[in-house]
């Protein structure tokens, strides 16, 4: 077996398992408490630091292990499909309660982490077809591909969920 099919297998069996562990662990809700920020930091704040960081890290990784020449397609699918994902989950928040007259505002409502197992789960489902269709011209192992592209994410959402935990600690 190849090491690339070794490295795709790999991923598959790692999304696999975070995808059952997404369906597997059961959420908790406290229903009608309040959440409190211990930090004067809140996850929002962070977002510009994380998003270039994140670009940065991906943008690396996809261009160097898939042997992408042409550097600024790949810049510009890794911005598009971040730009996408970063604002899922306040774009939700904001269309789905809809007490919110900015986006700021709801950027500023939100009280509690944002990054987690079902946020990697959408950045899976977002962000690996939006690269994959703006790159794949240009990449030479198609199989290999998608397996990149989501260790790539993987990596980087497990990062951010750990930054936005250090940096900003809060409780109901």
């Amino acid at each position: 077996m190849k090491k690339s099919d070794k490295i795709f297998a790999r991923t598959k069996e790692s999304i696999l398992l975070i995808v059952l562990l997404v369906l597997c662990i059961p959420k908790v809700v406290y229903a009608d408490s309040s959440w409190i920020w211990f930090t004067t930091t809140a996850p929002y704040q962070l977002l510009p630091f994380v998003a270039v960081l994140t670009i940065v890290i991906e943008y690396l990784m996809i261009k160097n292990i898939l042997h992408i020449q042409n550097k600024k397609r790949v810049l510009i699918a890794v911005c598009i499909s971040n730009l996408v994902s970063f604002m899922v989950p306040y774009f939700a928040t904001y269309y789905q309660d809809g007490v919110y007259e900015t986006i700021k505002q709801t950027f500023e409502s939100m009280d509690f982490y944002t990054i987690n197992s079902a946020y990697l789960f959408l950045t899976l489902i977002i962000e690996c077809p939006i690269v994959y269709a703006i790159v794949q011209d240009e990449i030479h192992d198609k199989k290999k591909s998608f397996g990149v592209i989501a260790a790539a994410n993987v990596v980087t959402t497990v990062m951010v969920a750990a930054i936005e935990r250090i940096a900003c600690r809060g409780s109901w």
